[in-house]
């Protein structure tokens, strides 16, 4: 099992300390260890299992970048 924090705001977060929803199709993962969204469930574990998803996959985009690599913005869309 890998434990994955989130840094913002230089605080971390260890996204697998929040409680788990309640579905079997949330012990699946994917290659990157992103958990899988439940497909038949009631709307607040759908919610709750795309949001542990879309925080994962920020976990797995900013992994490896220095306070550096965090920083810069994105230009503005015109």
């Amino acid at each position: 099992m890998s434990v994955v924090f989130l840094v913002t705001n230089n605080a971390a977060v260890d996204l697998d300390a929040r409680p788990a929803v309640d579905s079997p199709s949330m012990i699946d993962r994917d290659e990157q260890g992103r958990p899988e969204p439940p497909l038949a469930a009631d709307e607040t574990a759908t919610l709750l299992g795309f949001l542990d998803f879309q925080r994962a996959t920020l976990a797995w985009k900013c992994a490896g970048l220095d306070a550096a690599g965090l920083g810069p913005r994105s230009p503005p869309r015109r």
